[in-house]
């Protein structure tokens, strides 16, 4: 990458030290989305590249973070389809066990519907 940086914004960090007064309707969703994608973008602006890992399950926020990122450079957007049982296993704060116990409402992936995802690059 020609020696620039590279951060990761993980989206269980992000949620816990930027949007830990967030829960997880829509509304919530979004806004933690929208500052990953303002994150990135800032990080992109400076030379820099940003790699996310959030849970975005909605089209429109993901096209959204898209039009904020590319003006700063490129942006590619990774599905990678999980089955709920592998997420319940790969996640220690057991997020979707607790979600599927009703603990948690709207827990992503475990019963919110995710916009379908056309998977592009753009350079």
């Amino acid at each position: 990458m020609g020696g620039r940086p590279v951060t990761l914004l993980d989206g269980d960090l992000v949620r816990k030290h930027l949007s830990s007064e967030l829960g997880f309707s829509k509304e919530h969703r979004d806004i933690n989305i929208r500052r990953i994608g303002y994150v990135a973008s800032e990080i992109t602006k400076n030379g820099g590249i940003a790699v996310c890992a959030p849970i975005a399950p909605y089209e429109a926020t993901r096209k959204a973070v898209r039009q904020m990122i590319e003006p700063f450079g490129g942006f590619v957007l990774v599905h990678a389809a999980t089955s709920l049982e592998v997420c319940e296993t790969a996640r220690p704060q057991r997020l979707y066990a607790k979600a599927r116990a009703g603990i948690v409402k709207n827990s992503p992936g475990s019963r919110s519907v995710r916009s379908a995802n056309r998977c592009r690059s753009r350079d």
